[in-house]
């Protein structure tokens, strides 16, 4: 069973791991020069030690450090020989790593669910850093969008990357630039890269995928616990 002790150690410590890249995501999100993002904040808890204006992301930095303590003891699960009939050689690091295995898991998954439905979202803040460069960010979008017009990739890539990259070398406004452009205006006017410049529109199948997600994750959820509670009867 030592080979199922070293998968079952894995399985938490991805866990833990995943949310320590979701921690490093919203501290990122919630610096002040970003701030489209944040953890749920109360009058209870404390700023900084020494600056009284910040709110730190303190679960989201104690994720990464569970993920860090379940990666180790996960790692500890995983000397699986043994010499003939299993020997107690692996029973110290199992009774260390396993429970503090559960323990970290419990722990990130508890602290989650707090973030998780309370996440602050600044969708306002979001779009002004989108936009921060005029428009720069939606070239990709106008490109194919003139690529679909023109029947042309190659020449809608260079055309649109050419002026992409003399606005951010030299300045100007994006959006006067694509339309002043007279072989892009033969086959978008300004109404067309107007739309083609709204990030609302590209976001592509992100939101079937995130639909997706969220019932597979519901019909897990209730398959195991049936098998649970199944199993729970089945030892009574």
């Amino acid at each position: 069973h030592t080979d199922r002790f070293a998968e079952l150690g894995h399985v938490l410590a991805l866990i833990c791991s995943t949310l320590g890249k979701t921690g490093m995501e919203i501290r990122d999100l919630q610096r002040t020069e970003v701030n489209e993002a944040a953890e749920p904040w109360d009058s209870a808890q404390f700023s900084s030690s020494t600056m009284p204006q910040k709110q730190n992301p303190e679960v989201a930095e104690w994720w990464e450090g569970l993920a860090t303590l379940a990666r180790g003891n996960a790692a500890a699960l995983m000397q699986v020989r043994q010499q003939h009939e299993r020997d107690i050689s692996r029973l110290a690091p199992e009774l260390h790593a396993i429970p503090n295995l559960f323990l970290n898991a419990s722990a990130a998954v508890n602290a989650a669910i707090r973030i998780f439905f309370n996440l602050k979202v600044h969708e306002k803040r979001m779009l002004d850093n989108l936009m921060a460069c005029g428009g720069l960010t939606m070239a990709e979008s106008v490109m194919l969008g003139l690529a679909e017009k023109s029947k042309r990739k190659v020449w809608a890539h260079q055309l649109v990357h050419d002026i992409a990259i003399d606005v951010a070398n030299n300045g100007g406004n994006f959006a006067e630039r694509l339309t002043d452009t007279p072989e892009i205006r033969k086959y978008l006017d300004r109404s067309d890269v107007a739309e083609l410049l709204r990030p609302e529109q590209y976001i592509g199948t992100a939101a079937l995928q995130v639909e997706r997600v969220r019932r597979i994750s519901i019909t897990r959820r209730r398959r195991l616990e049936k098998a649970f509670s199944k199993s729970l009867h089945g030892q009574a």
